[in-house]
């Protein structure tokens, strides 16, 4: 079950999707955070901050997490020159704070969805008609790269609970 709010940042995830997903007692959570936050200006370290405590919470309630980590968003056709620069360089820089993030976490894994799909991003047929948000194919492409990284997760759950 999701609990999950499109235009979400980080600071959502935690205050309120956080709490509303303990108590459905998950054995592992798909957390997917981080474009809103680098594209509306979300400092870099509160943002790292905030992801952590989210992996943290989760960690403390005994469930397992799989961070989505952030590709290129100066791939997004809508941005122009100098937007698509800029936006290309806080994606990979909040996508580093996912790797950190897991890097402190046992129980965190993160899925390389920058080096599996960015190539797939870099035509718009992955892109609504607004040119800004990924479409189905767009969607299926991420849940492509990360299905490997939820299995593992599920399996390692289900070890642990027989």
């Amino acid at each position: 079950m999701s609990v999950a709010a499109g235009g979400s940042r980080v600071r959502d995830v935690l205050v309120e999707q956080v709490p509303a997903a303990q108590q459905r007692r998950p054995d592992v959570a798909v957390v997917s955070v981080g474009a809103n936050d680098a594209m509306h200006g979300t400092r870099l370290r509160r943002f790292e901050a905030d992801l952590d405590a989210v992996v943290e919470a989760f960690g403390e309630a005994g469930t397992d997490v799989v961070l989505t980590g952030i590709g290129d968003l100066g791939n997004i056709p809508r941005l122009a020159h100098p937007l698509k620069a800029l936006a290309s360089r806080r994606s990979a820089a909040f996508d580093r704070a996912h790797a950190r993030v897991t890097a402190r976490h046992d129980h965190a894994v993160k899925v390389p969805v920058a080096e599996l799909t960015d190539a797939r991003f870099r035509t718009a047929e992955v892109f609504c008609a607004d040119l800004f948000h990924p479409n189905r194919i767009g969607h299926a492409a991420w849940a492509d790269a990360a299905y490997p990284f939820i299995a593992d997760a599920l399996a390692s759950a289900a070890e642990r609970a027989a």
